[in-house]
């Protein structure tokens, strides 16, 4: 529910209101992504047989882990929350002095923007929120980004002044009688100092529609080498001693980029599952080094992703008398007949070429508008009078099989 106002940390104006539903839709994303990075991760682990944990523990992962993990709305107490429990519980703890010093308050205040009272008690109903799980769910522990330090420790001090003013709402059987704890991590950044995050401009989705598992993967892939150590360390779940010995490898020869394809496969398995990454990775590489044989081998992967990059088989008869905007529509490349003929005229449609007639090798050609006429038809891509392999974009690729009628 706090999402109805948003943070106001760091920002000079008032965030815009969204819609319920769009709320909705973001919050069950975000369970989603976190339910999934979370099995990712464990399953992660598990392949990697657990060594760094055997050997500090000597025992496996605890199976129970899946009890222990949650994902809750805030709703669930804000909703029971009344206007005389929010005075005596809640405002009642909150100091104006400390409020009235945060700098994003004073920057508000000075700007003449000015800050709106929810705004401005954002931090109790974070304070609240934590509070609440403290008592409900015995959580003693706040992680945040060190830009949350200020609501982090209010929430401390709203807790403390909860067991001293109002001890008997502060303890249930279930939960423990502890301190809270608040801990804060640096924001990540890059070795110029830039924040690395939406915000910024340069954000990483983590969702597969906002950004495809290939454009993820490649973004991991271009990490400068003065970051690539730090992003190891602290993004993926390799053991330090594999990030050593791959940094060291790295050192002989940086262009061949180990370290970054070392971190492109750990985060690209948590974040999207070893399914997606090890389908990326080989067509990353098949992009990087196109061959006939790569491709038919990346169409018959076995646990490739559904719908991703399958070989489509298309009948002689269409395919000796279709027109480039005939397939394009056909494969469900183009939105549109319309669309088709933009990607072509536009250049964004690359056709594999044989390096030679006795090779296995392949490079990519940009569509020219000159050849986007009438008298061209697909068969003129035809490789081995069989294949058509299609890249539009940067990335995404088609391949089409010609099979007899």
């Amino acid at each position: 529910m706090t999402a109805t106002v948003g943070d106001p940390t760091g920002r000079t104006h008032a965030r815009a209101e969204s819609e319920q539903d769009v709320r909705q839709a973001r919050y069950m994303g975000i369970k989603q992504q976190l339910a999934s990075i979370w099995n990712n991760a464990e399953a992660r682990l598990k392949s990697q047989k657990c060594a760094s944990l055997e050997k500090e523990k000597n025992h496996e992962i605890d199976q129970s882990t899946n009890q222990k993990r949650m994902i809750v709305s805030n709703s669930a107490w804000l909703s029971k929350l009344t206007v005389p429990d929010f005075l005596k519980y809640v405002a009642s703890g909150a100091a104006m002095g400390p409020l009235m010093s945060r700098d994003t308050v004073k920057t508000r205040l000075n700007s003449g923007n000015g800050m709106s009272l929810a705004e401005f008690m954002y931090p109790m109903i974070q304070s609240y929120d934590w509070f609440s799980l403290f008592v409900d769910r015995g959580v003693e522990i706040q992680v945040g980004g060190s830009d949350q330090y200020g609501n982090i420790i209010t929430g401390k001090e709203y807790i403390q002044h909860m067991q001293t003013h109002h001890p008997e709402r502060c303890f249930k059987e279930s939960t423990t009688s502890g301190r809270p704890i608040g801990i804060t991590a640096p924001l990540l950044t890059s070795s110029s100092g830039e924040k690395l995050g939406k915000s910024a401009g340069n954000a990483v989705w983590l969702d597969a529609v906002m950004l495809h598992p290939f454009e993820f993967y490649g973004s991991l892939l271009r990490t400068a080498d003065a970051d690539v150590e730090n992003h190891l360390k602290l993004l993926s779940l390799a053991s330090m001693d594999t990030i050593h010995t791959t940094l060291k490898e790295h050192s002989l020869d940086p262009s061949m980029r180990k370290a970054q394809t070392l971190l492109a496969d750990e985060v690209c398995a948590v974040v999207h599952g070893l399914e997606w990454q090890q389908y990326i990775k080989a067509l990353h590489y098949r992009s990087r080094n196109p061959t006939i044989s790569g491709f038919v081998e990346i169409s018959t992967m076995s646990g490739k992703p559904d719908g991703e990059a399958a070989m489509v088989r298309l009948s002689n008869s269409f395919l000796r008398e279709c027109s480039p905007r005939d397939l394009l529509d056909k494969i469900d490349a183009a939105e549109s007949r319309s669309k088709a003929r933009s990607l072509l005229e536009s250049g964004g449609v690359y056709i594999a070429r044989q390096v030679n007639n006795d090779s296995d090798q392949l490079q990519f050609e940009q569509v020219k508008i000159s050849r986007c006429g009438s008298e061209i038809r697909a068969r003129d891509w035809l490789i081995q009078d069989k294949y058509i392999f299609m890249r539009v974009g940067k990335w995404k690729i088609y391949m089409i099989e010609m099979i007899s009628d």
